[in-house]
């Protein structure tokens, strides 16, 4: 992986990490999804995929990777998507993606432990 993105799975929560150092491009997050998805081949449910994403760089995404990031929601396979940032515009943006897509499985927290208790619960 880049080293713009991390991506690694907890094995002991069962769920995946995603930690972005900088804004990434469009192939860096194409890369950061293709890791998510080889992370969730190996979490002892595949089909009960649950993502806690470190969203300090998601307000400054560009147009490309903010329409990339909402096509995975609409994975059947995700159950619970959960953003930990305190940025007002990406709670807006996160809001704006869930009316929009009709896709009620990603929240926003302030922090991590309030995140992991909902994808958890």
């Amino acid at each position: 992986m880049s080293t713009v993105c991390d991506v690694w799975l907890d094995e002991e929560r069962q769920i995946i990490r995603q930690r972005m150092h900088a804004e990434p491009d469009l192939a860096q997050f194409l890369a950061l999804e293709a890791e998510t998805k080889a992370c969730a081949r190996r979490l002892r449910c595949p089909q009960d995929v649950r993502i806690l994403v470190d969203g300090q760089w998601m307000g400054r995404m560009r147009k490309s990777v903010r329409a990339a990031a909402a096509t995975p929601l609409h994975d059947p396979e995700l159950k619970r998507l959960a953003v930990v940032t305190k940025s007002r515009v990406v709670r807006i943006l996160i809001r704006f993606m869930r009316v929009a897509t009709g896709v009620d499985k990603i929240r926003v927290f302030p922090d991590e432990v309030t995140a992991l208790a909902w994808l958890l619960s």
